[in-house]
């Protein structure tokens, strides 16, 4: 079978990294870690876990920005350049492949590798049945069927060889062979867990939109839904229906108009219904400290500088890795 690789990065998810780590430990033979500011404990918590697995990485990421796709994709390249990994995948720590055993994952990997195509895994977005609570394997939570509505991707070294200057573009939904998505074949589904709790939900708009704007780009572009959701948080505040909303219809264009009660989810076509991933046990213990979103924002704008103007273009942004430290180096 081929060995299996894992790309993620990290910021302040300390209520769900616990059964992430447990699950990409049971299907990946290699995992990067890429820690991005974390103030809550994922920090810690996601060195312990590098301890005891020997293909483990954690890497900090030193630029406040949101460089997500270099980052990815200098990790996809490092990993085919340094380790035998013949697949690689990219996850956030919210989402969970949704398969019970290794087995399956490998058949499907297998797959992609001979027949040299790059593998998609729509995601679904599930609710919590009580936010702010850990989500952990076997957690009750709040799942629609139907169309899925975001994906992401694997990529086998077969189609890499071939295509050497692929990236993953935004959000790692794809990949780019220049501007033009390349062909994916879907093989799998993900169960994608964006907003836990009303407090996550309005640090994640806000840290995030800070990232976005630090790079320069428009927030009326691409994360139109952060601009909205900001607006709404800044005039007229954010409660549970409007993370209820925001996470129904997560990467809709209009996602952050929706309000939901836990009375709509029934009639929107959702149920109960306990998440069963892949899972083996890994020996990681933390308890959680109170984030404080003041010191959060303060992490991510305390490194901000632009010695030589703004990023404007993500696709041309070289990362360079010294001790296990990434930061953008220069842009063409």
């Amino acid at each position: 079978m081929p060995k299996t690789a894992c790309v993620t990065m990290v910021r302040n998810e300390i209520d769900i990294l616990p059964a992430f780590l447990q699950h990409v430990h049971a299907l990946f033979d290699h995992v990067v870690l890429m820690d991005h500011g974390s103030v809550d404990g994922s920090k810690e918590i996601m060195a312990l876990a590098v301890l005891e697995r020997k293909n483990w990485r954690l890497w900090h990421v030193k630029e406040s920005g949101y460089y997500q796709e270099a980052f990815c994709g200098f990790a996809m390249r490092w990993l085919f350049q340094h380790t035998d990994a013949e697949v690689v995948m990219f996850l956030d720590a919210d989402e969970f492949v949704s398969v019970h055993s290794r087995t399956l994952f490998d058949a499907i990997c297998l797959a992609s590798w001979e027949q040299a195509f790059i593998a998609s895994f729509p995601w679904n977005s599930c609710l919590p049945l009580r936010p702010g609570a850990a989500i952990y394997h076997g957690c009750e939570h709040w799942r629609k069927k139907g169309a899925a509505s975001g994906s992401k991707i694997a990529v086998p070294r077969t189609v890499y060889d071939k295509h050497p200057n692929l990236r993953p573009g935004l959000g790692n939904h794809a990949a780019l062979l220049g501007e033009k998505a390349m062909p994916a074949q879907v093989v799998g589904k993900l169960w994608h867990f964006p907003l836990r709790s009303v407090e996550q939900f309005k640090r994640k708009i806000v840290l995030g939109s800070l990232a976005v704007a630090m790079r320069g780009e428009d927030l009326s572009g691409s994360r139109h839904h952060w601009l909205e959701a900001c607006r709404n948080l800044a005039h007229d505040g954010l409660d549970e229906m409007d993370m209820l909303g925001m996470a129904a219809s997560y990467s809709e264009r209009d996602a952050a108009h929706y309000r939901l009660t836990y009375n709509d989810l029934t009639e929107a076509g959702y149920s109960k219904t306990a998440l069963q991933v892949a899972n083996k046990e890994l020996n990681v213990r933390f308890d959680a400290p109170v984030l404080d979103p003041w010191e959060a924002m303060a992490a991510a704008l305390i490194d901000f500088h632009q010695p030589n103007g703004r990023l404007l273009a993500p696709r041309d942004v070289r990362v360079s890795l010294t001790d296990n430290n990434l930061q953008v180096v220069s842009h063409g």
